[in-house]
């Protein structure tokens, strides 16, 4: 039956040539147009299986709340010239309405004006009591040092994470205030400069602001979500970004876009880009290997030809499987015209011998498309069954790219079946209207048959060096590790990356956290308080930050009456003495010993952030110079006498602190329809009746992989829908080892089926299969060997490569079982498998070029899989078929 439909080929395309050439064009025409209205989708949840708990919640996250998927503009300069832009660039982000929902580019300062003391935690109303009872500048420092003391240095550590994030923002606050008091003392004094001071103390720096002062970010919330409309998105992003990067240069400070969003669009970019210039880099090498493999143009020009125009058909099916490609399957025009090649030089191979050997054009076709035909239907279904089976997986994005690359790879098969004899005759008759003859060249390889030859010879010799070899890629195969680093397979050298990289640096911030949600307050409170006693977590926000705590209710109405009591009571002092100036200076001293202890404490903890932050204000202690800021105060208070400035600066301050802890000592009740709307809509959902919480972790999840399991599995554990970025990567990680493994057995039973029914013979499939196998080590180990590791893309090469490694051995047995002569096979058909290695090779290769390094990374992994396999064929094969020196040791299977 193949053979009579292989003979039907051969025979249409000699005499009906122009009939088929005008059919080959409509189909392509059709595929074409509908190969162009595939686009691309950017969800990483789109690759969960259908239903999944992690997926559904996320996709309801980024339905209900907008910042789910935000973009985050990045800022660098000095913070005034930070400030300025932020202020000038808001507005013209907001009047980008088809884009732009809202900007935040600082704290909500009217609510924590008005109820910044109601937020106050039990521990912190007991420590901070004493600490708002006296408005006067110099008692209020002695109460400020005194509650410091309660707070961060009685118990000898500065405990959880939560308490060293207050620590660096509290710091934070006593270095403006410590800004302020230089430039008083330096004579720079105005009539706002007490009110900075109290605001520094009060509220804290209001504009987000990294510790280290050279960072600024604003959150820009899209009207939009990442899974929205491709185009949307990617115009939204380019044209935010023009705006930004425009109006920095004028003041003096460099801006860049991070944030998911930011990232989708770089990723969409980088692989639409990558497609369209990777597959024409691998045509052209294709291309020239072809020209300098059989010395001619023709020939070469027409396997690329037949290549496209397969591609195109594979495209325009794939449009009537698919709604769209993902990350995984975008690259599918490299990895078909790597692989389909294959089929086109077979029988150019096949077909210039006879040419050359004088047989017609006619015959020719058919010698080569019986010749060559069963290899190719068995290479190209082995090949395609290895994709196909990675549709067993609950993964989506390895179902869909099993499903389109496993179709796509037959397409393409039956694409050159039907198209390539078509070009062949074209050129035929157009020779001979020109009355030239066409005859082939021989472009056999001599060597090749003369190596297996030798190595039939001395099979023993070969097979010990095999064995020994195998031993020691075995054994450096076994040491390969995994890669779980998400970042190192995105695109290199992009802005966002880097920017994320920086955030993590500078803010102690990365957008790759967890998401709870809960369905009432109460509810809120217990996973929030849940997450902030997690290990692995470092940060957890959530709307019950910015509302009483109802435990607190009766010791805030206590500490409100007693507050307004003392503050009434209290006399703003309008005259200072020089006792005073000394009582300054002796608590700005008390100030300084009270951070250097917070400071050795963080060093001992570990805390970083802390220990930096402590050091802007005291500078360390093997600093030959004053370099602290706190410290530079306290050395200038020493020398300065300021008193009559000091008794206005004093005045000014007492009277600004007393009004604003009077406003702030209210007893209105602080609900949520109270709140602010960035508040209410980052945390509350657009239905009203879903809260989100966010829990950052302590570190960076990337750096350790076990850390980032450990965080998955912490945050699950307290609520089995936990979801975001790090839950989700678990999740994806470990459906990929088990379908990876399940589809790994899968090819290998599919691919030793389709071996068993081609050749009907159990011994000629066992041989087929010996050097797949064999090849399979190879490659990991000299994956090993070349610094490579695995990582979640590239492990899908080895289920692939059981499939793609086959073709080689498949094509080599089919023509020994036909010429049965080693020599024979070799110098020809070694050829054709050589040179499809190569061209495979090359297509695959050329993802190393890739800027989406997921992608690279699989490309090379395939490339040394095809090349171990290749190698394992031309080797192997010679070994066992010279086995007890009988050329016709399988001449039974025939």
């Amino acid at each position: 039956m193949r053979n009579r439909i292989l003979e039907f080929l051969a025979e249409k395309a000699a005499h009906r040539t122009w009939l088929l050439s005008g059919m080959i064009l409509i189909v392509t025409a059709i595929l074409g147009v509908l190969a162009s209205g595939l686009h691309m989708s950017p969800g990483f949840t789109d690759m969960l299986p259908e239903n999944n708990p992690k997926g559904d919640e996320f996709n309801l996250i980024l339905k209900e709340f907008t910042n789910a998927s935000n973009i985050i503009l990045v800022v660098q300069g000095t913070p005034e010239d930070m400030k300025a832009y932020a202020r000038h660039i808001t507005p013209r982000l907001e009047d980008l309405t088809d884009w732009v929902d809202r900007v935040d580019v600082q704290t909500p300062v009217d609510f924590y004006r008005k109820n910044a003391l109601k937020l106050l935690t039990a521990r912190q109303l007991d420590n901070f009591g004493d600490l708002f009872d006296d408005p006067n500048l110099i008692p209020f420092l002695t109460h400020l040092n005194e509650s410091f003391e309660k707070e961060y240095t009685s118990d000898g550590s500065i405990g959880t994470r939560k308490k060293e994030q207050n620590a660096v923002r509290f710091l934070d606050g006593i270095e403006t205030f410590t800004d302020v008091m230089q430039q008083f003392y330096d004579g720079d004094y105005t009539a706002d400069l007490a009110k900075k001071a109290v605001d520094a103390l009060t509220i804290g720096e209001t504009y987000f602001i990294s510790p280290d002062r050279d960072m600024m970010i604003l959150m820009i919330e899209p009207t939009f979500n990442m899974f929205d409309d491709i185009n949307l998105l990617t115009d939204a992003v380019n044209g935010i970004e023009k705006l930004v990067k425009t109006e920095a240069p004028a003041y003096h400070v460099t801006a860049g876009l991070t944030g998911s969003i930011v990232l989708s669009r770089d990723e969409i970019k980088a692989s639409t880009e990558d497609s369209m210039s990777i597959t024409l880099m691998a045509l052209v090498g294709i291309f020239f290997l072809f020209v300098l493999s059989f010395r001619m143009w023709g020939s070469p020009f027409m396997a690329i030809l037949t290549v496209i125009l397969g591609v195109i058909w594979a495209m325009g099916i794939a449009s009537l499987l698919v709604d769209s490609l993902s990350l995984m399957t975008v690259m599918m025009a490299v990895i078909l015209v790597g692989l389909g090649i294959d089929f086109s030089i077979h029988i150019i191979s096949a077909y210039t011998e006879n040419r050359y050997a004088g047989v017609s054009a006619e015959e020719s076709l058919r010698n080569s498309l019986v010749k060559t035909g069963p290899g190719i239907f068995t290479g190209g279904l082995t090949t395609g069954a290895a994709f196909l089976t990675m549709m067993i997986s609950s993964n989506r994005g390895m179902f869909e790219f099993g499903f389109v690359a496993g179709s796509g790879i037959v397409v393409t098969m039956l694409a050159t079946l039907i198209i390539l004899p078509v070009l062949l005759m074209i050129r035929e008759k157009l020779l001979r209207k020109r009355h030239t003859v066409g005859r082939g060249k021989d472009i056999s390889y001599a060597f090749l048959g003369r190596s297996a030859e030798g190595l039939a010879r001395h099979w023993i010799v070969s097979a010990v060096i095999i064995l020994l070899v195998t031993i020691f890629l075995t054994y450096h195969a076994s040491k390969i590790t995994m890669d779980y680093n998400y970042l190192n397979m995105e695109p290199v050298g992009l802005e966002s990356i880097k920017l994320q990289e920086d955030l993590i640096a500078s803010f102690d911030l990365s957008t790759d956290y967890a998401l709870l949600t809960a369905s009432d307050l109460p509810e809120v409170r217990k996973l929030t308080e849940k997450a902030r006693e997690l290990s692995t977590a470092g940060w957890v926000e959530s709307i019950s930050d910015f509302l009483p705590d109802p435990a607190v209710k009766s010791d805030y109405f206590h500490f409100v009456r007693n507050l307004r009591r003392n503050l009434n009571a209290a006399q703003i002092k309008t005259r200072l003495d020089p006792q005073d100036t000394k009582a300054l200076t002796d608590e700005l001293e008390r100030l300084e010993f009270n951070i250097i202890e917070l400071q050795d404490l963080a060093y001992i903890g570990g805390q970083d952030r802390v220990y930096d932050k402590a050091k802007r204000l005291v500078g360390e202690a093997d600093d030959s110079l004053t370099t602290g800021l706190l410290s530079r105060l306290v050395d200038t208070a020493r020398e300065k006498t300021v008193l009559y400035k000091l008794t206005d600066f004093s005045r000014t301050f007492a009277e600004t602190f007393k009004a604003d802890l009077l406003t702030m000592a209210n007893t209105e009740p602080l609900r949520v329809d109270l709140l602010p709307r960035e508040i209410r809509e980052r945390f509350i959902g657009k239905s009203g009746d879903i809260y989100l919480i966010s829990v950052y972790p302590k570190q960076n999840v990337w750096e350790d992989t076990n850390f980032l399991k450990r965080f998955a599995a912490d945050c699950e554990g307290i609520s089995p829908k936990a979801t975001g970025f790090p839950p989700i990567f678990v999740e994806l990680l470990n459906i990929i080892a088990k379908d990876g493994k399940k589809s790994t057995w899968l090819a290998v039973a599919a691919v030793f089926l389709l071996l068993f029914f081609d050749f009907r013979n159990l011994k000629y499939a066992l041989v087929g299969m010996v050097p797949l196998f064999f090849g399979a080590v190879w490659m990991v180990g000299f994956m090993q060997l070349s610094g490579l590791q695995f990582t979640m893309v590239n492990v899908m090469a080895i289920p692939l490569i059981i499939g793609i490694g086959i073709d080689d051995g498949v094509h080599i047995l089919h023509r020994y079982r036909i010429e049965q002569d080693l020599k024979t096979v070799f110098r020809s058909t070694g050829k054709a498998v050589l040179l499809t290695s190569l061209t495979t090779m090359m297509g695959f290769g050329s993802l190393w070029f890739a800027t989406y390094r997921g992608l690279g990374s699989m490309g090379i992994a395939l490339f040394i899989g095809v090349g171990s396999c290749f190698l394992a064929s031309v080797i192997i094969i010679p070994v066992i078929l010279g086995m007890g020196r009988k050329p016709k040791v399988l001449q039974e299977g025939r």
